[in-house]
């Protein structure tokens, strides 16, 4: 992929994955296990595919979470998801800002 193809891969995650973040944050919130798995796997794969590989574990897990319907850890594993979620977003904005991932 070419770089300016991966910055504008990357606005387009930017935009998508605060839905997806709120939609986990919801589910969790309301147990509704459904949701999350909804909401957790297309996190997992776009946070993959521009790199954020310890965002896509943790939204892996919550995806396994929510398909055994396992509720234990539940919130302490969101918890740690939005805190990297956090911190992948900012880096990713940079890189954005930048228009270069050098």
């Amino acid at each position: 992929i070419m770089e300016e193809d991966f910055v504008s891969v990357l606005e387009s995650y930017l935009k998508s994955a605060p839905g997806l973040m709120l939609g986990i944050r919801d589910a969790v919130k309301s147990g509704d296990m459904e949701g999350l798995v909804k909401s957790a796997h297309p996190l997992k794969s776009s946070s993959a595919n521009v790199g954020a590989m310890e965002l896509s574990i943790l939204a892996r897990d919550l995806e396994f979470k929510g398909r055994q319907g396992d509720t234990n850890g539940l919130v302490a594993s969101y918890n740690q998801t939005a805190e990297i979620y956090r911190r992948s977003i900012s880096e990713l904005k940079s890189i954005v800002d930048r228009g270069s991932i050098h």
